[in-house]
């Protein structure tokens, strides 16, 4: 039988949200692919179905690098989750963007 509940709280300690410092700064790994990030913003949001907006292009170079939510975008499956692989900042917290991260232990896995 599938327990919902374990496996949920199995994803949340996969992922963690911050609104400071990188995601290595707090023993965690920058989320760098897409799959991972929708996945991440959906455990993180409590949203399933949550979509991503994958950013490309040189307008976002000053936003922080990687899986991004911003506050106001959270509480709705239809707010995406930002991806920016491309951003050269490697902090969270610039115009209110957080970093969602993934431990150590979920990057072997992968």
């Amino acid at each position: 039988t599938y327990d919902f509940p374990k496996a949920e709280a199995e994803a949340k300690f996969e992922f963690a949200m911050f609104k400071e410092g990188s995601c290595e700064d707090h023993g965690m790994i920058t989320i760098m692919d897409e799959d991972t990030c929708k996945k991440a913003g959906a455990v993180i949001d409590g949203h399933p179905d949550k979509i991503i907006k994958v950013i490309e292009g040189s307008a976002n170079l000053d936003r922080p690098k990687g899986c991004l939510l911003h506050p106001w975008k959270m509480g709705s499956a239809e707010k995406p989750t930002e991806f920016i692989r491309n951003a050269r900042l490697k902090g969270c917290g610039k115009y209110g963007y957080q970093c969602l991260c993934m431990s150590k232990a979920k990057a072997v896995d992968l």
